[in-house]
């Protein structure tokens, strides 16, 4: 398969796996994907998200960002 038939068929192929996720989703995603479970909390932590962006500077091992309605 080459030219337009590919094209066509990868087209169709990719939109039937589509999700659209919505800014009205990500209260819930967050709360699935982003809790501080491992490091600074335990597992049965549901407010605070994981800081991914300082950990890996050990100075600022302290920030916590706690979950706020959105």
């Amino acid at each position: 398969m080459t030219g337009y038939a590919l094209k066509t068929k990868l087209h169709d192929i990719i939109s039937e796996k589509m999700i659209n996720w919505h800014y009205d989703d990500l209260k819930n995603l967050y709360t699935q994907t982003d809790l501080d479970k491992y490091y600074d909390h335990d597992a049965s932590n549901t407010q605070y998200l994981l800081d991914i962006y300082s950990k890996f500077l050990q100075d600022l091992m302290f920030m916590n960002i706690q979950q706020i309605s959105l």
